[in-house]
């Protein structure tokens, strides 16, 4: 009898343990580019349509296009209050991307353009966010790698957004 009581505990503890790990996991997030849906069913996501991860680009002039989801993006200046499937993008270019006030950030359109940029590899990473520049949970974000060649930069990247800079669709004003 104390055996059965003794199974029957151990069987119990280890289906226990074995329900914790099975629960509606995705691989989704973090950095893939896709949040879970949202309320109205509706996936947050983008992908970074260009440069290609592990691509060469020619000149020190990156273009960064960015194919986005259900997310329409806002100016922050002027929408303070967090709204779901509504933000921005913070990109970053060889910086460090714990620090969202040196990330430039998209707020209409999708494409950003480094100026600039020195010959050699580069990490670009690309977040979406909140109004309030807070990452949106789970986390959207995803990071390429690519390499230039063929730039007499001198290693200070700025970006813009083409040739009209007075229609600017980028704000580095946190």
């Amino acid at each position: 009898m104390r055996k059965s009581v003794l199974y029957t505990l151990l069987l119990s503890v280890i289906f226990i343990f074995a329900g914790c790990g099975m629960g509606n996991e995705s691989d989704t997030g973090g950095t893939k580019g896709i949040a879970p849906s949202n309320e109205t069913g509706s996936s947050l996501s983008f992908s970074i349509v260009s440069p290609e991860d592990g691509s060469t680009v020619e000149g020190g002039q990156v273009s960064v296009k960015i194919d986005i989801q259900n997310l329409e993006l806002v100016d922050f200046k002027e929408n303070t209050t967090n709204v779901e499937g509504q933000g921005h993008v913070h990109v970053w270019l060889d910086q460090d991307t714990s620090n969202p006030l040196i990330a430039s950030k998209l707020i209409e359109g999708d494409t950003l353009t480094f100026n600039d940029v020195p010959a050699g590899e580069h990490t670009l990473t690309v977040q979406l966010v909140n109004n309030d520049h807070t990452p949106i949970q789970p986390e959207v974000k995803q990071e390429i790698h690519f390499t230039t060649e063929g730039s007499d930069a001198s290693g200070s990247t700025s970006p813009s957004t083409g040739e009209d800079s007075s229609n600017s669709n980028y704000n580095n004003d946190y």
